[in-house]
């Protein structure tokens, strides 16, 4: 009895080896994992981030450009409805 004992004891202990190993290599290849998506985020970072930025800049550019140039619409079509009211006025009111 006692020597089924030991083999269980020797089996289980063997197992927990066996175990524990793949346990370790496991964590390894998870570590190579998290430090290769690290060094993929700040690629990323590195190389987007300036561009990003750019189209930012580019988009706020646009923007005021666009609300100058509605400034002058509304500007030309202010002066256009004063003119057609004093041609209005030019030819007697027709």
């Amino acid at each position: 009895m006692e020597d089924k004992i030991d083999k269980v004891c020797d089996l289980m202990e063997k197992m927990y080896i066996e175990f524990s190993k793949r346990f370790e290599n496991q964590d390894i290849k998870l570590q190579e994992i998290e430090h290769k998506q690290i060094k993929m985020d700040i690629k990323i970072e590195q190389t987007i981030g300036p561009k990003l930025q750019s189209l930012y800049e580019a988009k706020d550019i646009i923007y005021d450009r666009l609300d100058k140039i509605e400034d002058k619409i509304d500007t030309v079509a202010s002066r256009m409805e004063k003119q057609e009211v004093e041609i209005k006025v030019m030819r007697g009111g027709k």
